[in-house]
């Protein structure tokens, strides 16, 4: 049999089959029928028909066995068994959950690591037709995800579904980093050649390369904000990456030009260095329609936001298992299996509390009768609830009991009282071990299994709940619970101050949905937070030369409150496409897991760079003296094609990763995609418009960028007439 090849010492600490359990309900002490026995045990052990079998194993200590070799000997017995073989057996349970999510998440790991590599390099080589300086960034991005890998290592943590996104992360952060910094040394090689080429660009660029990792690690530390560890841990070591690969990047990066610079990609350059390109001439004319229509965008993109935060309340999370894998997964359709053979999976697990009797009451006034009594009618009412399909609890392994009272006269009433509780208590030991019973010592001292039963009682009743139905999981935890506390409620006479603990897969996944709900706001809220402070510092910082050569202190408040003001505007291009992309999937209903939970703030913290880069070059632009709208013009150009690149080469970087067959780090990609690319739509579109708009006048540069007028190059349009003065 293959429950005697399942050696229960080596990871298990007991194993039944719904065969042992009929055979011990048909002998002394219960000596029930053997129709009793099957029909107690249908929808749990046994199939509806009473035919079929199953086999119930537990896990010895699920802190230290190892689950996957627990779930591999499982198969390997079935595959001992004359006839039988491990694709025939349909496993499922908390266990092979883990098991097949560490599975699923890492099976496909290394080839669409490989294909984000590929991708990555492909637009890369696209972009800047120059495999020299391909080669540097991604060395130095694929060096970044190698050191995460370390650091998780050094650090004594252990890879999970959620914290193998890091490393990924940091690869497509790493290369948007790079192709930033190599647009600031095309601009120094294309205006005074290759000879100290690196060095200047890495002073031009470094200042918003670093404000841009700084603020997706701003966005990547509000995730801390989540109470799901996995979710905290992916948020501590991206951001902790998130700095160091950026210091790799400004090292490495700039070293490899000096030590082989790119001769032919910059003789290239300088041959085309007086040439108007077909961007260039794009960038001109979208700025020109963005700067027309700028009042049309600014509302378009306010009642946009609205609507998306309107959206978002309507957003459903989902951690529920089938919601992770394919549906033709084995995962998927062995609990489809079980459920349609045996009985339903997903338990709430009810722990009944009923205080221990009075020290001074006599056995027949409280009797063990009455405790099963009550266990029952919450039983029948947990199983009149929609959704519950199966019940179980002592009083399917606990000898039959009258539905009422017993009767007859007072002397023979008590005597059968007494025989029935004596037949009850010798079925204790029973239903101690089968953990549908425990003890607690009078003083309240905890449930323990070899207490003396005169103390506090703890009764289980597990329900069970099918996890391919479909059913609304918040509503049958509240039908339960509520029909629990009424039938308590009744029987608050003979046990005064009894109650109800609720547990189990169905109140976890419950907590687990809202928690993430909840750490979706928070994180979000959180992030917008602290972006917006590292914006308003930003202008703040500066600011303080106009600050300190103001006239008056009244002068200065005012240049203080202009940068507050700036700061906070900035952020209504970067909140827009997330606050769009998430409030859309709250109308259509389609629902939020760990997978997704987590792009709001890391896509957030992405696309602010583009913001500061937009910004970073709208105010060197005035400080050459520049009109509001010339300055717009400028930075569409120097930064139009940058964003572009970043945008699209982070994007199908991570998109590589929707062909995973896991459904967390499939959804985690697409979303990432979608919002990366809104994103580069709304700095291409509001950003401008913001910025041409009198609103713009925020972010307007006084005598300190003037003296930065030798930084920019000297490419700038024609000077008109700012429609905005």
């Amino acid at each position: 049999m293959l429950l005697g090849r399942l050696a229960p010492e080596l990871f298990f600490d007991k194993v039944l089959t719904g065969r042992e359990v009929v055979a011990q309900l048909m002998a002394p002490p219960l000596e029930l029928s053997a129709a009793q026995a099957v029909q107690r045990l249908k929808g749990v052990l046994l199939s509806r028909d009473g035919l079929t079998s199953s086999v119930v194993v537990s896990v010895a200590d699920p802190d230290h066995v190892n689950r996957h070799q627990a779930v591999a000997f499982v198969y390997e017995c079935a595959d001992r068994v004359a006839g039988l073989s491990a694709d025939a057996v349909h496993v499922a349970g908390t266990t092979l959950d883990g098991v097949a999510i560490d599975e699923a998440s890492q099976a496909s790991l290394l080839p669409l690591t490989l294909g984000s590599f590929a991708a990555c390099l492909a637009l890369m080589v696209l972009v800047f037709r120059c495999l020299n300086t391909t080669a540097a960034i991604l060395l130095v991005a694929v060096f970044n995800q190698q050191l995460t890998f370390a650091a998780v290592y050094c650090t004594g943590w252990h890879m999970d579904s959620v914290l193998l996104l890091a490393p990924s992360l940091i690869f497509v952060v790493t290369v948007s980093g790079g192709v930033h910094l190599t647009n600031y040394y095309r601009d120094a090689v294309r205006e005074q050649g290759l000879e100290g080429a690196p060095l200047r660009g890495l002073r031009r660029g470094w200042v918003p390369c670093l404000l841009s990792a700084t603020t997706t690690l701003l966005g990547v530390v509000s995730l801390l904000a989540s109470h799901l560890v996995p979710i905290q841990k992916f948020g501590i070591y991206a951001a902790v990456m998130v700095l160091v690969g950026t210091g790799m990047l400004f090292l490495l990066v700039p070293g490899w030009w000096e030590q082989w610079p790119p001769r032919k990609w910059a003789a290239r350059l300088a041959a085309r260095q007086n040439e108007s390109s077909a961007a260039d001439r794009i960038w001109t004319l979208l700025s020109g329609g963005v700067m027309r229509a700028r009042v049309p965008i600014l509302v378009a993109a306010v009642a946009w936001t609205i609507a998306g935060c309107w959206g978002v309340t309507k957003t459903r999370c989902s951690a529920r298992i089938h919601d992770m894998f394919d549906p033709q997964a084995r995962i998927v359709r062995d609990y489809n299996w079980l459920e349609q053979n045996i009985g339903p999976l997903v338990p709430i697990e009810i722990v009944v509390k009923l205080p221990p009797p009075p020290a001074e009451a006599k056995s027949y006034e409280t009797p063990m009768i009455d405790r099963l009594q009550l266990i029952r009618k919450i039983a029948r009412a947990v199983r009149g609830v929609d959704g519950v399909d199966t019940v179980t609890s002592a009083l399917t392994f606990a000898p039959n009991i009258p539905e009422g009272r017993i009767s007859g006269t007072r002397a023979i009433q008590r005597a059968r009282v007494l025989a029935t509780d004596r037949r009850i208590a010798e079925q204790l030991p029973d239903l101690v071990a089968l953990r549908y019973l425990s003890f607690a010592d009078r003083d309240g001292a905890g449930a323990r299994k070899d207490a003396v039963p005169d103390g506090e009682h703890w009764w289980r009743v597990s329900a069970r709940v099918t996890a391919s139905g479909g059913h609304d999981y918040q509503r049958v935890l509240r039908d339960v619970e509520r029909e629990t506390a009424a039938t308590l409620q009744a029987a608050s006479n003979p046990f005064p101050g009894s109650s109800a603990m609720f547990s189990g897969g169905i109140p976890l996944v419950e907590k687990a949905q809202e928690q993430m709900l909840q750490d979706l706001i928070n994180s979000f809220s959180s992030a917008f937070l602290v972006i917006a402070a590292a914006l308003v510092l930003l202008m703040l910082g500066w600011s303080i030369p106009d600050m300190l050569a103001a006239p008056s202190p009244a002068a200065a408040l005012a240049v203080a409150g202009r940068s507050l003001a700036a700061g906070l505007t900035a952020m209504l291009p970067n909140v827009l496409p997330c606050v769009a992309v998430f409030g859309a999937m709250g109308l259509l209903g389609i629902t939020v897991e760990v997978g997704t939970v987590m792009t709001a703030t890391v896509a957030m913290g992405i696309a602010v760079d583009d913001t500061v880069h937009y910004i970073t070059w709208f105010r060197r632009s005035h400080a050459q003296g520049l009109s509001q709208r010339e300055a717009v013009q400028l930075a569409f150009r120097f930064c139009g094609t940058a964003m572009t690149q970043t945008s699209l080469i982070v994007g199908f970087g991570l998109l590589v990763y929707a062909l995973s067959e896991f459904g967390p780090i499939q959804r985690f990609a697409w979303m990432m995609f979608t919002i990366l690319v809104f994103a580069l739509l709304t700095d291409l579109t509001v950003t401008p418009a913001l910025l041409s708009s009198r609103l713009g006048r925020l972010f307007q540069p006084d005598s300190f960028c003037r003296r930065q007028a030798g930084t920019l190059p000297a490419i700038a349009p024609a000077r008109e007439k700012d429609d905005s003065e």
